[in-house]
């Protein structure tokens, strides 16, 4: 791509991605490859960033701090100011806001996401319940014990059987939000290769609650509002969003009228995207793509 300062032709990045995690696991994506900048990306955004383009880091990973993430990009010659960086935490935040939460709120995500929470003001919990083989009904009555809570919040986290039936009972209320961050079906850690993600998980809970969560990140309304509200877009058709899953970055694209940019470096590639022709729709005329290839 030509990078050019031409004062005719503004135009926003919004780009999503998944950076390296501290605890060592190894993640691809826009940014990132495995524990290492892919070559080129950062210097491409720093240029544009110098072009005096507008650019906006979306991402669904919520994992660590927006502190952190301003470090790692930092340490590779990429300054980034927090609102630069919208993770689908502090859209969520931002949400529970509008909705005036002010009692407890059951969240299950890493413990990054939940003191992020916490740092904005909310009472945030997560419940254990130890389960006793010799006797469940007991088991069950101490969770039905427990007191209700103003919402729930699930991410990427260890969805155990206590916790869930707890959800269950809570989301029984209908007074009570319902609201999710992270949906991914995959989270891919090496090349390659993909585990399951939080996404089927939440799927469970949904079809045992008959409820329907408020949707905070990629894609979903609630993030398009967000992005739209805080990044002052004004004309979405100069915006470009850069992303590695049709499911995710270029569906919400599609859904905000951007223009589309699809990397083969991530969660999935453009041969088996093209498989679902639902997909197929969403890379749209403005789809490139980027080859796969070993680093």
């Amino acid at each position: 791509m030509e990078l050019r300062n031409d004062q005719h032709h503004n135009l926003t990045i919004l780009v999503p991605f998944i950076p390296f995690m501290w605890d060592g696991n190894r993640y691809a994506g826009v940014i990132w490859y495995l524990l290492n900048p892919i070559p080129g990306a950062i210097l491409s955004l720093r240029k544009l960033q110098d072009l005096g383009k507008k650019l906006y880091l979306v991402s669904n990973n919520s994992n660590i701090s927006i502190d952190d993430y301003i470090k790692n990009f930092k340490k590779y010659g990429l300054s980034v100011e927090p609102e630069q960086i919208i993770t689908s935490v502090k859209v969520i935040s931002s949400h529970l806001k509008k909705l005036k939460i002010s009692g407890k709120v059951v969240v299950l995500a890493t413990s990054q996401f939940r003191e992020s929470l916490n740092k904005d003001g909310f009472h945030t919990i997560l419940p254990s319940f130890e389960i006793n083989e010799q006797d469940p009904l007991n088991t069950i009555k101490n969770i039905h014990n427990q007191a209700c809570v103003d919402a729930v919040v699930l991410d990427f986290c260890n969805y155990d059987w206590g916790l869930i039936v707890f959800l269950l009972k809570c989301l029984n209320n209908e007074s009570v939000h319902y609201i999710t961050g992270c949906t991914d079906d995959y989270i891919s850690y090496s090349y390659n290769e993909k585990i399951i993600g939080s996404g089927p998980f939440i799927d469970i809970i949904s079809k045992y609650s008959k409820r329907s969560p408020i949707k905070c990140a990629k894609p979903s309304q609630v993030l398009k509002q967000y992005i739209f509200d805080t990044c002052n877009v004004q004309d979405p058709g100069r915006c470009l969003f850069i992303g590695d899953s049709i499911k995710t970055d270029m569906k919400f694209a599609h859904m905000c009228g951007f223009k589309k940019m699809f990397v083969d470096t991530g969660v999935e590639t453009i041969k088996n995207a093209i498989k679902n022709e639902e997909e197929y729709f969403y890379q749209a005329e403005y789809l490139k793509l980027t080859q796969r290839s070993e680093y």
